[in-house]
């Protein structure tokens, strides 16, 4: 089977772009976003509202808990080293990589041609993120991996941990059809905790933490429904 492109979308480049001040809300539709466009897609999305003030990837990425230029610019500033520091745009192959490996052990080729990441400031206004301890993932769409983070001692030395829990999300979702408008409790107590059990597999129970993000991700999804 051929092997699966793991890309990473440069995230960076962008919020070098920010702090110079040569991006706004059209620069994170296009540049950071539209890479993902069919992610978007599949959960109804558009890059850019047909509205003023309307529904598009700019609202729905706020609701997730990541950054974009209507917050203040000083987030970056404080928060764009920590994140580099964590050294997770360095990693996230190896976790990937791992993680491919892990199921191929066990018989499992994982039918993807390609998985998408893209590494994120989250927003430290965010009730999502005061929840998680400053971090959280989407994985829900096989191929396609959101990781958004306001770093912190805590979450800085688990972001392989939940980059892991979140790939675990998108195989899982490669065999096991899920509607993501209608979701119980129960399933999502299944789902995180085996992507946990998964993490923590990889990486030990001393690095997991991401933890079952239950009602805060069936919260979104039933607002963006």
């Amino acid at each position: 089977m051929e092997k699966i492109r793991i890309n990473l979308i440069n995230s960076l480049d962008f919020y070098d772009k920010c702090l110079l001040g040569n991006a706004n809300e059209n620069s994170f539709r296009y540049e950071l976003m539209r890479p993902m466009k069919k992610m978007w897609d599949f959960l109804n999305v558009p890059l850019k509202a047909t509205q003023t003030n309307g529904y598009d990837v700019v609202m729905a990425s706020e609701m997730l808990g990541i950054w974009t230029p209507r917050k203040s610019i000083q987030q970056v500033k404080d928060n764009l080293p920590e994140l580099i520091e964590s050294r997770i745009f360095d990693e996230y192959q190896e976790v990937i990589s791992k993680g491919i490996d892990e199921f191929e052990q066990i018989g499992y080729s994982i039918p993807l041609k390609e998985i998408d990441i893209n590494i994120l400031l989250g927003d430290e206004d965010s009730q999502v993120l005061k929840l998680n301890k400053g971090y959280s993932g989407f994985g829900g769409i096989p191929g396609y991996i959101l990781l958004m983070v306001v770093p912190n001692d805590f979450n800085k030395k688990r972001l392989k941990s939940a980059l892991a829990h979140e790939f675990n999300h998108n195989v899982r979702f490669t065999f096991e059809p899920f509607n993501h408008g209608d979701v119980t409790v129960e399933e999502y107590l299944v789902l995180e905790g085996l992507a946990e059990c998964f993490a923590e597999e990889m990486y030990g129970k001393e690095l997991t933490g991401l933890g079952l993000q239950i009602l805060i991700k069936k919260r979104w999804l039933t607002q963006s429904k």
